[in-house]
């Protein structure tokens, strides 16, 4: 466990501008080798993408794929931005737009304002979590709590993010015959 907080503690007194260009960076390698999957596959494992309907593969793509094609189709490079913000939905959006051939000139730009918010974040709040994290591990009350509110918080954040994504769903029309 000392290697373990060792790291965390290492990791926590890096500057803040060595932190956020590296998370930075790290997502637009993620986000730009998730969106040429998309394009490279597009013919292969894109047309196996597109052909998954309800009943057949896992409830996740059942749940995302259509939601994320809504999304890049009707926002365009600002799914892409948004996609950065959502937990789970983030690789399809950016697979997608790949499948759908968005125009680098709108991916690229929107990729590097989305990495650099998620840096952000990530910066900031990702590092106080595992601050409270290694304090709980420590014994430390003070920690568990401060970990404990930021569940709490991420959870809620979570929640209603789900709930006006569903608004984007494209839901069933059942029709009794």
């Amino acid at each position: 466990m000392s290697g373990f907080t060792a790291l965390v503690e290492w990791v926590l007194a890096l500057p803040w501008y060595i932190v956020i260009p590296t998370l930075w960076a790290g997502a637009m390698l993620r986000s730009n080798a998730t969106h040429w999957l998309g394009r490279g596959t597009r013919h292969g494992a894109g047309a196996l993408w597109r052909r998954v309907r309800p009943g057949r593969g896992t409830e996740a793509t059942q749940r995302r794929r259509p939601l994320a094609e809504r999304l890049v189709r009707t926002l365009g490079p600002l799914a892409v931005v948004i996609g950065f913000f959502t937990v789970g939905l983030q690789s399809a959006i950016m697979f997608t737009s790949g499948v759908a051939r968005m125009p680098l000139k709108r991916f690229v730009p929107a990729t590097m304002i989305g990495s650099l918010g998620w840096a952000l974040i990530y910066a900031t709040i990702g590092m106080a979590a595992l601050e409270a994290f290694v304090l709980a591990l420590t014994g430390s009350w003070w920690g568990a709590l401060l970990l404990l509110g930021i569940v709490a918080i991420a959870v809620t954040v979570l929640l209603l993010a789900d709930r006006l994504l569903d608004r984007w769903r494209p839901h069933e029309i059942v029709t009794e015959g």
